[in-house]
């Protein structure tokens, strides 16, 4: 598809009745590429005053750059000149617990067990343990795995786990 960047009188016509300014018509076909006829026929958008919402923004502590941003993905002009900028950090926690997959009580009793968190996670998700032995069961040290594996060697994770389990309990 060729581009026409020859504008004809008829164009500069057809772009003035529908209130397209001689600027605008050669800017959207000479540098925007737009075809003749969309470039006559489409208006320009109306862009919005938002000159006294940035008084009111700026008392309230919102940046120009911030109200422009809110009111360009819908906000209401008012909500986005009123309402206070959200804090980071606090926001960060609150998704952080909404998202949360383990309840703070399991990793807390984990904790408490000696078992750190990662170690905890890793025990489910890669280790297939369940919930109650990853946060119970504390980490072995060289010298206990020497000893389970001293008599469990070539068996399997499980078995070596709950013989863990017992002289951990005994």
């Amino acid at each position: 598809m060729a581009y026409e960047f020859y504008i004809t009188p008829e164009s500069y016509k057809i772009a003035e009745q529908n209130g397209i300014k001689k600027c605008t018509l050669e800017r959207r076909i000479r540098n925007l590429a737009w075809t003749m006829q969309r470039a006559t026929t489409e208006r320009p958008k109306k862009r919005m005053n938002i000159q006294p919402w940035k008084i009111l923004a700026e008392h309230n502590g919102i940046k120009y750059a911030t109200l422009r941003k809110r009111i360009s993905v819908g906000w209401d002009p008012m909500r986005a000149a009123t309402e206070p900028l959200v804090d980071r950090h606090k926001a960060m926690a609150k998704v952080g617990k909404a998202n949360r997959i383990y309840p703070m009580q399991q990793i807390e009793a984990a904790i408490q067990n000696g078992v750190r968190y990662e170690t905890f996670r890793g025990r489910i998700k890669q280790g297939k343990w369940n919930i109650n032995d990853a946060m119970t069961i504390p980490t072995m040290n060289r010298s206990a795995i020497g000893r389970v594996m001293k008599d469990g060697y070539g068996r399997a994770t499980r078995q070596v786990r709950e013989k863990y389990k017992k002289e951990v309990t005994a």
